[in-house]
């Protein structure tokens, strides 16, 4: 009988090389509206040595204590990777943050998006769809097993309810006692297969930010001496072309603006370059240009990068970098 409330695991991961700032998590929920559904458990791998991985889980049907032992596992971390946190992990965290009045915020955390990392890079790396699945399967990243995720999700919101009380729940309930099924067996089990399901989720998860970190480390400009930037991603917003950079040392939080109406903001490692660009379409191709007093300069020409051009912009503005 499995009567398990609570998945604590803790174990070394080797061959796992991590950065000591970083923490790669994973966060399972019984499904996709943050207000609807609940967080029953996550997943994280942290640096611990040279070449291994602290990883820790923890899962639980209370809800709040799942979120605190989360905050727990973020204390001295600098940058949080997920695949898709913009979309789902830190918004499902925000909304549980504020219904449980936590007094918390992701502001000065780093906050790499796996997904929206490959959008950026997609023809680089020739990507047809942008789903992890694919993405996964196209680094031959297979994972060891298979769940029936919406099998999962349905025992896990399962809860027994008064048979006066009709709901759709019932059916699951007559269901069980009519096979003489323990509900708490049954939802311990689908617990303990969703925490080696997020297990998974790590491994592949630091697979895929190697093979971006590799690509893009291969791009780096040597802005000044023993100063090395990394382009991270890119964001069109209306006229402004939004470059975030990774710098290999930390600066002084400091934001410059420039005479061409550009500006830099610094924040540790993480620096932000965002400057007015030209939009110029011909024979179904974008081009994202920037203006000189010589002409256009392209930046973006069809999704793919001219990243010397992008570095020649970028190293005019070398001496803020101290």
């Amino acid at each position: 009988m499995i009567k398990m409330k609570i998945i604590d695991n803790n174990k070394l991961l080797d061959d796992c090389k991590l950065s000591k700032d970083i923490i790669f998590l994973d966060i399972e929920t019984t499904g996709f509206s943050p207000k609807k559904d609940s967080i029953v458990g996550f997943s994280c791998a942290s640096h611990f040595s040279q070449n291994k991985a602290r990883f820790t889980q923890y899962f639980s049907f209370e809800e709040k204590a799942v979120i605190e032992k989360l905050l727990e596992a973020l204390i001295g971390k600098n940058e949080i990777v997920t695949f898709s946190g913009d979309k789902f992990e830190f918004k499902f965290i925000e909304s549980k943050l504020e219904k449980y009045d936590i007094n918390f915020s992701f502001k000065d955390f780093i906050l790499t998006d796996i997904q929206n990392s490959f959008k950026v890079f997609s023809k680089y790396f020739d990507l047809k769809e942008n789903n992890r699945a694919y993405i996964e399967n196209k680094f031959n990243l297979n994972k060891k097993n298979s769940y029936d995720m919406n099998s999962i999700a349905r025992v896990l919101k399962f809860k027994p309810k008064n048979k006066k009380t009709k709901d759709k729940n019932q059916a699951d309930e007559i269901l069980f006692e009519k096979q003489s099924i323990d509900v708490d067996d049954i939802r311990g089990q689908a617990l303990l297969e969703l925490s080696k399901h997020s297990e998974e989720e790590i491994i592949t998860l630091i697979a895929l930010y190697d093979v971006l970190d590799n690509f893009k480390c291969s791009h780096s400009l040597e802005i000044k001496k023993n100063t090395h930037l990394i382009l991270d991603e890119y964001d069109l917003i209306g006229d402004r072309l939004q470059l975030v950079f990774r710098a290999d040392s930390y600066h002084k939080k400091a934001v410059y603006y420039n005479a061409d109406f550009s500006e830099i903001s610094i924040y540790k490692n993480r620096i932000i370059f965002t400057l007015y660009i030209k939009k110029i379409s011909a024979y179904d191709c974008l081009s994202i240009a920037y203006e000189t007093d010589c002409g256009y300069i392209p930046l973006i020409i069809d999704n793919e990068i001219i990243f010397e051009n992008i570095n020649y912009l970028i190293s005019k503005y070398k001496d803020y970098f101290v």
